[in-house]
């Protein structure tokens, strides 16, 4: 017996809510973003011989508007609607124990790609920010067989601080304000979390229905500031200092929710 594959693909939403904590000297500036999506999600499985060893490919995709709420410098409030896009790509793999007839243990390591679009420009003093990083995934899975047709599971996932990886980034597209060029932060992100419930049931000869409910945590520090320019050259605020910004502190939640189909070949 070879190696046999699984694809799959569901449709579901996603509730995401976002804050961000910028220490501004006098008044530090809380903004957040709360939004729900549609979330599409498809993927590849490949088991080996006995279901011992697996590579799998992942890919997210949401899109949709979002409620923003801040302030200025000054204190003001702000508020608006906001446009948003993440995809998620990852692909890894591992191996799975056989703990009982009725249950296993599987443990995988694997890389991921996320690209968020966040744009504010409705928004007074608002821009568009796209969101880059690359980043390793470390978990286990625990799957259980309720009865012939019914499985049961549950994936935990660790997302490290980024290391040896290639510079996750924040490049803001500023240029529209007519002041600042564009300009290229550094992210520092920390660690992440991913806990998600899965359920299948068999339909049809080598059909499963899906189900499945998970979170996602991750996390942003304070980076090193960079200089702006305008035209080009430095810019200077209304002392004649270097004028620099940087990607603040900021976190991450996303509740999902899916179902779809499942086929073995």
């Amino acid at each position: 017996m070879g190696w046999f594959v699984v694809p799959d693909a569901a449709i579901g939403i996603e509730s995401m809510h976002y804050e961000e904590h910028e220490n501004v000297p006098g008044a530090p500036i809380f903004d957040q973003q709360d939004e729900t999506t549609t979330l599409v999600t498809a993927g590849v499985t490949a088991r080996s011989p006995h279901d011992r060893w697996f590579v799998r490919a992942t890919g997210d995709a949401t899109v949709g508007h979002s409620q923003y709420t801040g302030q200025t410098q000054d204190g003001a409030p702000l508020a608006g609607n906001s446009e948003v896009s993440m995809i998620d790509l990852e692909a890894d793999g591992g191996i799975r124990e056989e703990l009982a007839p009725w249950l296993s243990l599987s443990e995988f390591v694997g890389f991921g790609y996320r690209r968020w679009n966040r744009d504010t420009r409705d928004v007074p003093g608002g821009n568009r920010e796209v969101y880059i990083d690359g980043h390793y995934v470390l978990g286990v899975a625990a799957d259980a067989r309720v009865t012939r047709i019914v499985n049961v599971g549950l994936e935990l996932a660790m997302i490290p601080p980024a290391i040896l990886v290639p510079e996750p980034i924040a490049h803001l597209d500023i240029s529209h304000t007519g002041v600042f060029d564009d300009i290229t932060l550094p992210l520092l992100t920390d660690a992440g979390i991913t806990a998600r419930l899965r359920a299948d049931y068999a339909i049809a000869d080598g059909w499963r229905a899906t189900a499945m409910v998970g979170i996602v945590t991750t996390q942003i520090n304070n980076s090193p500031a960079r200089q702006v320019t305008v035209g080009g050259q430095p810019g200077v605020d209304g002392n004649g200092q270097p004028f620099t910004i940087n990607e603040p502190f900021s976190t991450m939640r996303r509740v999902q929710a899916t179902v779809g189909v499942a086929y073995r070949w």
